[in-house]
């Protein structure tokens, strides 16, 4: 799905923090739907993966954000946040690529 048919979703829900959730939910199910269709079994390619997975979230907030006067805007790392809570080896990973 791109990240306008996520944003779509999400401005015509009626009940916009339930849809950011299921949103998230999404991205991240859709993370794992990547990894085994291209059979990703490298860490460098999971890394790549993510990382178009969460700037494709950023374009999603970013159009949610422009459409919508909300006084709570959409976090743009919202998806980044979510999977490395669920994931901290992910984010040691990313950490250890970008030298930190």
């Amino acid at each position: 799905m791109k990240a306008k048919e996520y944003a779509e979703l999400y401005l015509k829900s009626d009940n916009k923090n339930e849809k950011a959730v299921e949103i998230v939910r999404m991205f991240a199910a859709e993370f794992d739907s990547l990894i085994r269709q291209r059979n990703i079994t490298e860490n460098q390619a999971v890394i790549s993966l993510f990382k178009e997975v969460d700037k494709k979230y950023q374009v999603y907030v970013s159009i949610v954000n422009k459409k919508l006067p909300i006084r709570q805007p959409l976090l743009y790392h919202g998806f980044r946040h979510t999977m490395f809570r669920q994931f901290p080896e992910l984010k040691q990973e990313i950490n250890k690529l970008n030298g930190i």
